[in-house]
């Protein structure tokens, strides 16, 4: 009975061990394609926790650091008087799927049932669309999120590569949306 029972031991721990490799394989390969997708993202986007970098504009001769005082980041002066489109934004952000919502689209396309949606959030420059920007993002991080800015350049890809890295909710931000040439390549992905 002994012999029988080391006989079956001996067959059955390298089948288990077997199956072991091969889950173990499978985790490896994917934590290298979602490694290489964080990677790619970094090429593409930033974390939202700052605005990106403004186009280059002349400044006038005189003015010295009073024009950086109108940096969204700076929040010289209190987030007020945007409240209705903040929740705009936020139930745009909620709706058809994206994170669970009410089925509300608020300012924005929808994506098919997919989740994904487009939002314009248009005005004059100095209007606070930035900053209503980084305030949406600052809620959103808070509920797990990921918030992206865009960068220039990386338009064609960081759709493709958002979705390889997957798991979170994310907000895609393109600031200066105007200067962009990518664009049409990032609705598309969309």
């Amino acid at each position: 009975w002994g012999a029988a029972c080391a006989g079956a031991a001996g067959f059955v721990v390298p089948a288990v061990w077997d199956r072991v490799k091969e889950r173990r394989d499978r985790v490896r390969t994917e934590l290298e394609r979602r490694s290489a997708a964080v990677a790619r993202l970094a090429e593409v986007s930033d974390e939202m926790t700052a605005p990106p970098a403004m186009p280059t504009v002349p400044r006038p001769r005189g003015t010295g650091d009073v024009v950086g005082l109108l940096r969204p980041q700076r929040a010289v002066v209190a987030f007020i008087g945007r409240e209705g489109e903040l929740r705009r934004l936020r139930e745009w952000c909620h709706a058809d799927g994206r994170n669970g919502g009410d089925g509300v689209s608020v300012g924005g396309g929808g994506g098919g049932g997919t989740g994904a949606a487009v939002a314009l959030v248009t005005g004059t420059g100095g209007v606070g669309k930035t900053r209503l920007a980084l305030r949406l993002a600052e809620e959103l991080r808070q509920r797990g999120w990921s918030c992206r800015w865009v960068r220039a350049g990386g338009e064609a890809d960081v759709v493709t590569t958002v979705r390889e890295v997957g798991a979170a909710p994310v907000l895609l931000v393109v600031d200066y949306a105007e200067t962009r040439t990518g664009l049409r390549a990032l609705l598309t992905a969309v």
